[in-house]
């Protein structure tokens, strides 16, 4: 019996691409079927080709008989795209399950996708891309009733006018749906489809546009349904419209309510207002999640609470000894893990308003991280500095008021100079108020600035550092300045 781990020199395909066919033939059918079933399922599942079985059963009768034999064991299916006579072939190959593939700007052979589509009960995957408005609505007319064997739901629309789908979309069922895959497709009765969808594994929605909204409070109640979900992205395209915003007295205390559990998701994206993602936190739990990843469109107050609280009881997300704050030039960004399992960020380019989101981001979220030891404040590797001299000093020493915790702080060049004129104002009592665990200071910069072993704290901008350093050492809080190679 041939194991797994055990295979030709060559695949067998390539055997006999090589005209080694007497050898192959020879050597290759001297295994018992079972041996070459295992051959092929190997040769198959490395192959990234839904074809790819096509040449095997052009070998030879006894080859042909194995892989019809098994096609479940080899999961075989037939693709079915607009450049493919498929209607003729439909009803003379085999009863395989049917993908259905759109990839690139269509310009001809919608008839053929419709004649693919017709076969409903054998469709499981379905991949639209680059959809024009001819396809759609044609599509979208032939796929009113279920497709009980859909397992893969692919949608893209590059058309501003994309029609929107109806709530008698595949009559809202799709029992068997994995993973459902949606960019800019104005479709308000997603929720409907979701809450048959109980199966899903991956819900991807990208550019949601305003035709297609739902309210948090829809989204966490279909979710709390979806407990295979292992990866969610939920991204608008506009930041409008905007939740209601609740009573003064409500606000960061929503009413209590039984939480929805996620127990398989490990991935979160969002793109949108924090109202929207502060109503959907509240509303779910999940303990496994060990990727976030949030982009707020700019708003200039950020009060994020709920955001807190998840990531408080989200063991992974909350178990992280370093931090990362990088300006761009079109957007700043705050993370947290070493493998970046926690990003917050917003589109924006005035540094004041940058520097001013990170300050609120931290001092929501940083107060339940309690073992950060690693702080990083860099500009973007290609980002060019353009600090604004009016910027106070207290808006950057507000950025660092959360640390409390942290033992190490690293500065890029761009804004060593900026923190170091802000840290020099800790005198007397303030001394301690910022960054308190402080030990190790590193900046980046050429060696010419006397940052070595030993450092020569001299020049205008080391001057301000020097008067930082003496008084914490003065104050029995000694740090070690030191040069950072970036790289």
């Amino acid at each position: 019996m041939l194991h797994r781990g055990t295979f030709f020199t060559q695949h067998p395909v390539t055997i006999v691409d090589q005209c080694h066919w007497h050898v192959a033939q020879v050597t290759i059918d001297m295994l018992p079927d079972d041996a070459l079933l295992e051959v092929f399922d190997l040769f198959l599942h490395q192959s990234e080709c839904i074809d790819a079985w096509h040449p095997l059963v052009h070998v030879c009768q006894k080859w042909r008989n194995i892989v019809f034999g098994s096609p479940r064991r080899l999961n075989l299916h037939l693709h079915c795209t607009a450049k493919k006579p498929v209607r003729e072939k439909l009803h003379v190959s085999p009863d395989f399950p049917l993908v259905i593939g759109q990839y690139d700007p269509l310009t001809c052979g919608v008839d053929s996708i419709l004649a693919a589509l017709g076969h409903k009960d054998r469709v499981c995957e379905l991949v639209f891309r680059h959809i024009s408005s001819s396809l759609w609505e044609n599509a979208l007319a032939a796929m009113q009733e279920p497709l009980p064997a859909l397992t893969r739901l692919d949608l893209a629309s590059d058309d501003k006018a994309t029609p929107v789908v109806p709530d008698s979309f595949l009559e809202g069922s799709a029992p068997r749906l994995r993973s459902l895959y949606m960019a800019r497709i104005p479709f308000p009765g997603i929720p409907r489809l979701l809450s048959y969808a109980t199966d899903l594994v991956d819900l991807e929605l990208y550019d949601i546009p305003q035709s297609g909204y739902f309210t948090p409070e829809t989204m966490v109640s279909c979710l709390s349904k979806l407990t295979s979900l292992e990866s969610l992205r939920l991204e608008f395209e506009f930041p409008r419209p905007r939740p209601r915003p609740r009573p003064i007295q409500e606000r960061g205390h929503p009413p209590p309510q039984t939480r929805s559990a996620l127990p398989a998701l490990t991935y979160f994206s969002f793109r949108g207002v924090s109202e929207y993602l502060e109503d959907l936190v509240a509303g779910i739990d999940a303990t496994f999640l060990d990727e976030l990843k949030i982009t707020f469109f700019h708003q200039l107050i950020l009060d994020t609470p709920q955001l807190a609280q998840f990531i408080s009881r989200t063991p992974n997300l909350k178990a992280h000894n370093e931090a990362q704050v990088t300006f761009l030039d079109d957007a700043v960004q705050f993370i947290l893990g070493s493998m970046q399992q926690i990003s917050i960020r917003t589109t924006c380019k005035a540094p004041d308003w940058q520097l001013s989101f990170v300050a609120q981001v931290c001092s929501s979220s940083l107060p339940i991280i309690p073992s950060l030891e690693h702080l990083y404040i860099c500009e973007g590797i290609n980002s060019r500095s353009r600090w604004q001299d009016d910027i106070e000093n207290d808006q950057w020493l507000e950025l660092l008021h959360p640390f409390t915790t942290v033992k190490n702080l690293y500065l890029s060049k761009g804004v060593v100079p900026r923190i170091a004129l802000a840290l020099q104002e800790l005198v007397g009592q303030r001394l301690t108020e910022v960054l308190p665990a402080l030990q190790g200071l590193l900046l980046e910069g050429p060696c010419s600035l006397g940052l070595v072993e030993e450092p020569d704290l001299s020049g205008p901008v080391l001057e301000n550092v020097g008067k930082f350093v003496a008084s914490r050492l003065l104050s029995s809080h000694p740090i070690a300045v030191s040069h950072w190679d970036r790289k």
